[in-house]
């Protein structure tokens, strides 16, 4: 199955380590059978964290994270970006709308804690 990852759950995985996953987000990734998405909106918010010292991590850690990890970038899509319309508030950040309207056009789950993301109806969250 496909999953698509949120910048946190992304996080959690490369600096927390898997022990800092949710019960079930942890046993989606350890299954090689899925594959695993991540949204350039992610990379990009990424890369805006470590800039402003947010996050502690290389742009070097965070290529090493996505590649042992086997995660598959994707593009944002001007279908994803047309989607973002659609959707109710909240979420009002920017990013987490980006990331919610792409799981929505790719029909896929979303990895992630974000307590926000269960609020969109039509989205199905993996976490716990």
């Amino acid at each position: 199955m496909t999953y698509l990852l949120d910048t946190c759950a992304l996080i959690k995985a490369a600096v927390e380590g898997e022990e800092a996953l949710g019960r079930r987000a942890a046993r989606v990734m350890r299954d090689q059978r899925n594959d695993l998405l991540l949204s350039t909106v992610s990379v990009a918010e990424l890369h805006y964290l470590i800039l402003r010292g947010r996050l502690q991590m290389t742009t070097a850690l965070l290529g090493k994270a996505i590649a042992d990890l086997k995660i598959r970038l994707i593009p944002f899509k001007e279908s994803h970006a047309n989607r973002c319309f659609d959707l109710p508030f909240p979420p009002r950040d920017p990013m987490d709308r980006m990331i919610i309207a792409t799981a929505l056009s790719e029909n896929v789950p979303v990895i992630s804690s974000d307590e926000v993301f269960r609020l969109c109806a039509d989205l199905k969250v993996i976490w716990n």
